[in-house]
């Protein structure tokens, strides 16, 4: 996905520009561009890596990004969280894996350390959002 490379160029330099007066704005519009880039099944896909074409191992990393975003600079859309919390909980195996649909020992790996490390679960419950442990 082109876009993909666009999105990951503008939150590396929305969160450089984080040090300076004014890195609101650049923020805001990084945190815009990722969360129109969310498809309607609630994950980020890839349209360029084949390993986060599913979007299982890709969409973890840019919910925790996203919601890393504070409030008084983009307001969280409820909506989105909650579909990229349900994607997640669809694509996560009993044993606990995310990303082993992707069809790809590398892709499920990074997706299941990302989500057993407990990351994902306390970034959501911080944000409101504590669905995935059920």
């Amino acid at each position: 996905m082109r876009g993909s490379r666009r999105s990951f160029l503008l939150a590396g330099l929305a969160a450089a520009g984080c040090a300076h007066r004014g890195a609101g704005a650049a923020v805001r519009k990084a945190a815009q561009f990722l969360w129109a880039q969310q498809a309607e099944d609630g994950a980020w896909h890839s349209h360029t890596y084949g390993l986060m074409r599913s979007g299982q191992s890709l969409t973890p990393f840019v919910l925790d990004a996203l919601l890393d975003v504070p409030e008084n600079v983009l307001e969280r859309p409820v909506e989105a969280i909650d579909r990229a919390i349900a994607f997640i909980k669809r694509n996560t195996n009993a044993e606990g894996a995310l990303g082993a649909g992707d069809g790809a020992r590398a892709a499920a790996g990074m997706g299941t350390r990302y989500h057993s490390a407990g990351r994902m679960p306390a970034r959501a419950a911080v944000h409101g959002r504590d669905r995935l442990a059920t």
